[in-house]
């Protein structure tokens, strides 16, 4: 996870949790994994501006989970880095500001991270496994808790978080589940999504295949948010391919046009293009299968895509939509030229109508900003900034967001 060092623009601060083999003694199998939060300062002004790292890593906890997300902080400044201690149910809130990396606060809430223990032996630690995703919003956390055994099911839970003190409160269950993985919220924090194999609850539920199910995050409670769930690929009528052949533990991941990504890769050869095969969730916001979930292949050249995605700091998809709007047949915002040297052409069709202009970085923080009035072209120069990739942000009048990828290329 990378989060930026607030009051210095061009530090980073990138924390990580590596695993080092330890020995299990008398458990099986033979090894665990003992994990720590690691964190490291790169300077992007280091090495005649290529970048380096300029503060080792150094320990700030021993014996966490694989799970982490990054918030901002209600004061528009700083951050805060949420992670989870193992055999535990305590989250630990770092505060991130310009003195640096704070004390975490404990918070002890919600489920404990621990083994799995079946008929009194040892069988796995992939507790430590799953996700902590924040809603775009920074006032939600979903946590998944990974477990890779039909017979033991774990909760997928719900926090609330207060971006103005860290505070992680009112944990609801929402449900049991075995092989949950990746989890994502929409862009207008209503819709939640997790990737899992079974729902213990429910009729027809008990015995499905990898799916992903949505929860819709305006029902009246907590328990009608519960039974809310909705499974998008397994008998969904609308998908474009058999729900059969997708695997388990694969994560979701908001992108910049407004729509949800998941790979889903079985057990080919690495050359097989089914490894560049996407579930593509194209109307998050939606409710039910009209979020519009298809099987997607890309190209990825000599690479190929697996189980996992970049973890981002969400705020920077809130309020995001699809690039249309209402009846708009044509693409709402074009921009070009796109890769260009510095200047950029930005038009929107009458659909979209008039905009308020955002620039920002691969992690959101704001760069730039202009209103445009009553006009439909823009012209954005970059030559302050160095060259790399960039988001367009533009409002427009009723609220609609939509952001642009744009690649600043010198030569």
């Amino acid at each position: 996870m990378i989060v930026p060092m607030p009051g210095s623009p061009l530090r980073y601060y990138l924390f990580a949790i590596p695993t080092i083999d330890g020995v299990a003694n008398e458990c099986k199998p033979p090894t665990v994994w003992q994990a720590s939060l690691f964190c490291s300062v790169i300077d992007m002004d280091a090495d005649n501006g290529d970048g380096a790292v300029v503060e080792p890593a150094t320990q700030l906890q021993e014996n966490v989970t694989y799970k982490m997300a990054a918030v901002p902080h209600a004061n528009g400044r700083d951050y805060w880095l949420v992670a989870h201690a193992y055999n535990s149910n305590a989250f630990l809130v770092y505060p991130v500001t310009a003195s640096g990396i704070g004390e975490a606060r404990q918070h002890f809430v919600g489920a404990r991270h621990e083994p799995a223990v079946i008929n009194g032996d040892f069988v796995s630690d992939w507790d430590r496994r799953g996700v902590i995703k924040a809603s775009p919003n920074g006032k939600k956390l979903a946590v998944t808790i990974q477990q890779p055994f039909n017979q033991i099911t774990r909760p997928f839970e719900l926090f609330d978080f207060d971006p103005s003190t860290g505070t992680v409160s009112n944990p609801v269950v929402l449900s049991e589940l075995s092989w949950q993985a990746g989890v994502s919220f929409s862009t207008d924090n209503t819709k939640l999504y997790v990737q899992a194999d079974k729902l213990n609850s429910g009729e027809n539920r008990n015995q499905q295949h990898s799916t992903v199910f949505q929860y819709d995050l305006t029902a009246s409670s907590a328990e009608a948010v519960s039974a809310s769930a909705v499974s998008i690929i397994v008998e969904n009528p609308r998908l474009n391919d058999s729900p059969n052949t997708f695997a388990s533990n694969f994560m979701l991941q908001l992108a910049p046009d407004g729509k949800i990504y998941a790979p889903f890769p079985t057990n080919p050869p690495p050359s097989d293009p089914r490894f560049a095969r996407f579930i593509v969730i194209n109307q998050p916001n939606r409710k039910g299968i009209d979020c519009n979930a298809q099987a997607v292949n890309f190209t990825f050249a000599n690479g190929s895509s697996y189980f996992g995605l970049p973890n981002f700091i969400e705020s920077v998809f809130n309020g995001l939509a699809p690039d249309t709007t209402g009846d708009c047949s044509q693409p709402a915002v074009e921009i070009a030229p796109n890769p260009s040297a510095n200047r950029f052409r930005v038009r929107a069709n009458a659909c979209f109508g008039s905009y308020r202009l955002t620039v920002h970085n691969l992690l959101g923080q704001l760069l730039m900003e202009k209103n445009t009035g009553s006009s439909l072209y823009e012209e954005i120069a970059l030559d302050a900034f160095a060259d790399g990739v960039y988001f367009f942000v533009l409002q427009n009048s009723a609220g609609v967001r939509l952001a642009k990828k744009v690649v600043k290329k010198s030569t």
